[in-house]
């Protein structure tokens, strides 16, 4: 799967995939962006949200 270039204001962005399921996406990485073990793909729109929101403000609290 290709993933569209990003100018991302945050370390992590969501975006929605050619099967209309959705996308957590490492910016600095350049990767699907992992919780755990498990790689954040295939989905709802919802958890994704939910998922990039978490992963966001951890990450601010680590660069403070």
């Amino acid at each position: 799967m290709e993933v569209p270039m990003s100018s991302c204001d945050s370390r992590f962005e969501i975006f929605q995939d050619p099967t209309n399921n959705w996308i957590v996406w490492d910016c600095k990485l350049d990767d699907f962006a992992r919780l755990g073990s498990d790689e954040l793909f295939s989905l709802s729109e919802t958890n994704a949200r939910a998922a990039c929101d978490l992963l966001n403000r951890l990450a601010d609290k680590r660069a403070a």
